[in-house]
């Protein structure tokens, strides 16, 4: 499409999200593809130029997203054998596609009776490795019974590391899963078709075409 591309990362600082989307607004971006998204959807629905949310359910923002809710029946199937599991995505995130994976999960172990515990890693915990090592540790002793992880990939490394005898499963199967001695059974996501969604929806969008959905 002969566009330049800027790979940004705020690290979850609302700050450096606000300076981001300043720079969209004063026209030194033609468009934003948000992958995580802190600021409120009004801070959003605010902005007049073009948008795209990865996962993020933000109102009157196109979406591009994976089907969670197959995701997470596919790791119900994979962990169905454990009694019971452990998960890090939130069901009761609404604003989050990604969130039906846990509830899809957790749909399916309750069909077979088995327990499922929510838990979270903070944003500093997903991205730095000595801190979701940490984490691993604390609930693996808080939770000793478990025997099933479903997990994003450098989290769900993390438990592969400290404890070999529970059925792990990553979320995302990104490059991060192989970087372990052990493999790790991952539901993997098609970036590459959501990639390809998402500049498309935003072409679009930035030549004022008309999008078919506004959510794929």
């Amino acid at each position: 499409y002969g566009y330049n591309v800027v790979i940004c990362n705020t690290r979850g600082n609302q700050d450096k999200e606000r300076e981001y989307l300043d720079t969209l607004e004063r026209n030194l971006f033609d468009g934003l593809i948000v992958g995580s998204a802190f600021l409120s959807d009004e801070y959003y629905m605010n902005i007049e130029k073009p948008i795209i949310s990865l996962d993020r359910i933000i109102p009157g923002i196109p979406l591009v997203t994976s089907d969670h809710h197959q995701g997470g029946i596919l790791a119900g199937d994979l962990e169905k054998g454990c009694k019971k599991v452990m998960c890090f995505s939130d069901p009761t995130r609404m604003e989050l596609a990604s969130a039906d994976s846990a509830r899809a999960l957790i749909d399916v172990m309750e069909k077979h009776n088995r327990e499922v515990i929510i838990e979270s890693f903070q944003w500093e915990e997903v991205i730095n490795y000595q801190l979701c090592m940490k984490r691993t540790r604390t609930l693996l002793d808080q939770y000793p019974d478990v025997d099933g992880i479903m997990a994003l990939d450098l989290c769900a490394a993390a438990f592969l590391k400290t404890e070999k005898n529970k059925k792990i499963l990553a979320y995302d199967g990104t490059y991060v899963t192989d970087f372990n001695y052990h493999s790790i059974d991952s539901i993997v996501q098609d970036a590459k078709k959501v990639a390809k969604e998402s500049v498309n929806m935003l072409i679009k969008l930035i030549n004022d075409q008309p999008l078919k959905k506004r959510e794929v």
